[in-house]
């Protein structure tokens, strides 16, 4: 996107959401949805253009988000990779906001194998289940 075209979509955003927007603040990443929603802050933008974010104290940079993908078409390996993140996160220190991402991406191989299926009965639903199924179990 261009400078203008940037400087529209924050305008827009603030426009819309402005009163009920959480800036980073001092507590940065810290901060609880209790105390968010204590004070009617129930929306962080998160902004990839830090020209945006310098100009927009309402705004987030990316550097305040870590979103690990796993990238694979396998359920397992997805899980395997989720539990991982989150045993190096327990014991990370850092101010940024983790949402590791539970899906699975197609590869070459996945649509040249399943060309008569769809993403959703190859990919989606098996990953859902397994999601459902993980988050379901209280160990």
């Amino acid at each position: 996107m261009d400078t203008a075209s940037h400087k529209t979509l924050a305008d827009m955003l603030i426009a819309k959401f402005g009163k009920i927007l959480r800036a980073p603040g001092e507590d940065g990443p810290k901060v609880t949805l209790q105390e968010m929603w204590g004070k009617a802050e129930t929306i962080i933008v998160i902004y990839n253009n830090t020209d945006v974010v310098n100009t927009h104290p309402s705004f987030w940079s990316t550097q305040f988000n870590s979103a690990p993908w796993p990238n694979t078409a396998d359920v397992n390996v997805m899980l395997d990779f989720l539990n991982r993140h989150s045993a190096e996160r327990a014991s990370a220190l850092d101010d940024a906001f983790h949402a590791p991402q539970a899906l699975l991406t197609p590869q070459p191989t996945t649509v040249i194998c399943n060309i008569c299926s769809t993403l959703k009965d190859v990919l989606a639903r098996p990953c859902n289940r397994r999601v459902y199924r993980v988050a379901q179990d209280p160990h």
